[in-house]
């Protein structure tokens, strides 16, 4: 599995759309925030996704495993190139099936967390 496309979701009650991916017929929300800065890619069987927010002084590692439902219907907004205009149903960076370890303020400043590369975020993040 791969990530095939990417662009932007408006969910219902959101007041923006946000960031999403599509792995096949599955849509994934890994929670970008603006000014952040995204990093997605597939491994074991998930979606993992490294989002730095050098300016807050966060870096989150999120893995949403693919087998979690889509439960939030949203519409497919703009960005998506691969894929036709439609109303889906997409999994968010906060459901059930989803781990996170986010280093922010004093630790992320004092661990230099923003100049390590992912493979030592990820081990620091417990994933690796």
């Amino acid at each position: 599995m791969r990530i095939e496309d990417s662009g932007k979701i408006w969910f219902r009650g959101e007041t923006r759309p946000v960031y999403a991916v599509r792995v096949g017929d599955l849509f994934l929300s890994p929670g970008l925030e603006e000014g952040d800065s995204i990093d997605c890619w597939i491994e074991d069987g998930a979606l993992c996704a490294d989002v730095q927010g050098p300016e807050k002084f966060r870096r989150i590692a999120r893995k949403i495993d693919l087998k979690t439902p889509p439960t939030h219907p949203g519409s497919l907004f703009n960005g998506f190139t691969k894929t036709q205009h439609a109303d889906v149903l997409a999994v968010k960076w906060g459901d059930d099936g989803v781990s996170e370890y986010i280093c922010a303020g004093e630790d992320y400043k004092n661990g230099k967390v923003g100049s390590l590369d992912r493979g030592e975020f990820w081990k620091r993040a417990g994933f690796y």
